[in-house]
């Protein structure tokens, strides 16, 4: 989660009820999460309301009308882009009029700059394989349910630095390595 101001928030609420129509026309192919991505509308981040942000890729996209080719908003939008970068956000500006014509393309285009945008290695789908397919062995040799619960739990090595330097393991076993008691 990324801090932003209670201004940057206030705004993102209200540009959510009010929305041009090229943002609507974009939220509604971008909340179908095409490619698997999840965006979202009107994400507050810092200062900044975002237009759609999708944060697995670390995308903004900013849809663009007409006045951001005038008078100073290059300008600003440049230090917003910069800033965002600072980040770890690249920016995706893309012209009101493209949304309006085609937004299937438009959408395929930000589905593409997210995959390009994917960590080259991606998060385990699952537990890690059972020991005995790397052994050959396709079941457990014992069978769970004729284990005590005591012999399925790890066993710790020994430690000589613990409290109780001739036992280990969680159920305080006797070690292998400790001296056997002398009998009487």
């Amino acid at each position: 989660m990324f801090s932003a101001t209670t201004e940057a928030i206030r705004t993102a609420r209200k540009e959510r009820r009010s929305g041009n129509l090229p943002e609507v026309i974009l939220w509604r192919a971008l909340k179908m999460r095409p490619g698997g991505f999840k965006f979202r509308r009107q994400y507050p981040i810092n200062r900044y309301s975002l237009d759609f942000a999708c944060l697995s890729a670390r995308l903004v996209i900013e849809v663009d009308g007409e006045i951001h080719s005038r008078g100073d908003q290059p300008g600003l939008d440049q230090n917003r882009d910069a800033h965002l970068e600072r980040l770890g956000f690249h920016t995706l500006r893309i012209p009101a009029r493209d949304v309006l014509q085609n937004p299937d393309n438009v959408v395929k285009a930000i589905t593409a700059a997210c995959v390009a945008r994917q960590p080259l290695h991606q998060p385990a789908a699952g537990p890690p394989p059972h020991i005995g397919r790397y052994l050959g062995v396709s079941h457990d040799p014992i069978p769970a349910h004729s284990q005590s619960r005591r012999d399925r739990l790890p066993h710790h090595p020994h430690r000589p630095a613990s409290r109780h330097p001739h036992r280990c393991g969680l159920f305080r076993r006797r070690c292998e390595s400790a001296p056997r008691p002398r009998s009487r």
